[in-house]
């Protein structure tokens, strides 16, 4: 008997519940010897043996603190404690939102025809320089992403000041093309401003640069800009694309530039026959490249201004 149990003994503790089973069935099954000293010997070592192997231990669980089926309460903000920087805070978010809301105006007038915004600025009561701004902006290409993101930027600087539901009802009424409320907010913007004592700025088409104020220093900016290019002054035309304060489509400029100097060569050759077709070409060219540049001297204006603000 001994050969058996040397064997079970020399096992591993983790396996010695499962001969504890087997000594159970055994016992239970089988019939004992007749007690005796030499019978049980055996018995008594087979019994210890699987009695003193123990199963490994088992993870007990506690149960929960009471404090832990107390609902966690979320502590309300106290308007009191903290009431300046909260009132700062939505300042600043109101501030922003304002300036996104602008920059999205611009984004969408600059999308409308140059009759439409003719109309909403006669209608908002906003001065030329929102006008040559957002002409500006339809002229510039996908290519300058950054130059149009810093133009809108701009636009919307010029338009922070404005009554939202006044422009959020213009550009709603301009694009369901409701003519009938657009004439009537332009009929309250004019009545407005004669009651006020200033009349407002006439977007007419056959308003020519001209007639702007000549004491604006961008006017003659744009003008020195407007000769230098036509003649193809070396000094002149590398200031005016070498700027970086203003964001412009440099290929739509050369493009205006090139058709003023393609117009002028033809009349060198003109007859009296054309002689009215190649002048309104020419006018309508010279009138393109002006508005161009005096919205970028207006703009070059105005950031060097901020400089100093």
């Amino acid at each position: 008997m001994s050969h058996l149990i040397r064997p079970i003994r020399q096992l591993s503790p983790q396996c010695h519940h499962h001969f504890r089973n087997l000594s159970y069935f055994f016992s239970k099954k089988l019939k004992h010897p007749p007690a005796s000293s030499s019978s049980s010997i055996p018995t008594l070592l087979l019994s210890q043996s699987f009695s003193t192997a123990r199963s490994p231990p088992r993870r007990r669980l506690r149960p929960a603190p009471p404090e832990a089926l107390i609902p966690t309460l979320i502590a309300e903000d106290d308007g009191d404690s903290d009431g300046g920087e909260s009132d700062s805070s939505r300042s600043r978010n109101q501030r922003k939102r304002d300036a996104r809301r602008a920059v999205r105006w611009g984004m969408e007038l600059a999308s409308f025809s140059s009759d439409q915004i003719k109309r909403i600025m006669r209608a908002a009561s906003l001065g030329e320089e929102v006008y040559d701004a957002l002409m500006l902006a339809k002229r510039l290409g996908s290519d300058v992403r950054e130059g149009r993101r810093r133009h809108f930027n701009y636009i919307g600087k010029l338009l922070r000041e404005v009554d939202p539901d006044l422009m959020d009802t213009l550009i709603r009424a301009t694009n369901e093309g409701d003519h009938t409320k657009l004439q009537a907010l332009i009929s309250s913007a004019k009545d407005g401003a004669d009651v006020a004592g200033y009349s407002s700025v006439d977007y007419s088409e056959t308003e020519s640069e001209d007639e702007v104020e000549s004491s604006e220093e961008y006017i003659a900016i744009a003008a020195r800009w407007f000769d230098g290019l036509i003649s193809q002054n070396v000094e002149l035309t590398k200031e005016v694309y070498s700027l970086q304060s203003v964001d412009f489509d440099r290929q739509e400029l050369r493009k205006l530039v090139r058709k003023v100097q393609l117009v002028h060569e033809q009349r060198k050759g003109v007859t009296p026959e054309n002689q009215k077709e190649v002048d309104a070409a020419l006018m309508t060219a010279e009138k393109s490249l002006k508005r161009f540049l005096h919205s970028m001297a207006k703009q070059m204006q105005s950031e060097q201004s901020d400089l100093y603000v």
